[in-house]
């Protein structure tokens, strides 16, 4: 039987699947920070990234966040971001996103993404995705 968490090859790999308020929970300590339509990026039972989209007074935000050991995969790094990328495109309307001051590379990302930049806030650059 094929197990769905590993590769033709036998190493495991991560899967990636809606995130469950036990999954939320669990990742930010009991203190879920907002309502979220989010997915995970798990490998062995546990929960390494977390990416997906929530609602800010009428605004809607995209995000990701993630533990220090997934930094180490660039491969499932991007596979997060792919996917967190189509349920991007898929959504109707406006979608903005915060560009980390303390991620380096996270505005680099955000425009390879198809985000634009937008404005400076005390939060990190503001960038709204460019629909084609």
């Amino acid at each position: 039987m094929h197990d769905p968490g590993s590769n033709h090859s036998g190493r495991v790999e991560p899967v990636i699947r809606p995130a469950t308020r036990a999954d939320l929970e669990q990742f930010y300590d009991g203190h879920v920070p907002v309502s979220m339509r989010a997915h995970v990026l798990e490998l062995d039972g546990r929960v390494l990234g977390i990416g997906g989209l929530y609602d800010d007074n009428g605004y809607v935000i995209a995000f990701s966040v993630m533990r220090d050991e997934l930094r180490a995969h660039r491969r499932w790094i991007a596979k997060g971001v792919r996917y967190l990328q189509r349920v991007i495109e898929q959504e109707p309307g406006k979608v903005l996103a915060l560009a980390s001051p303390v991620e380096k590379t996270s505005r680099g990302l955000l425009a390879k993404m198809g985000f634009e930049y937008v404005r400076d806030t005390e939060l990190g650059a503001l960038c709204a995705f460019r629909r084609i």
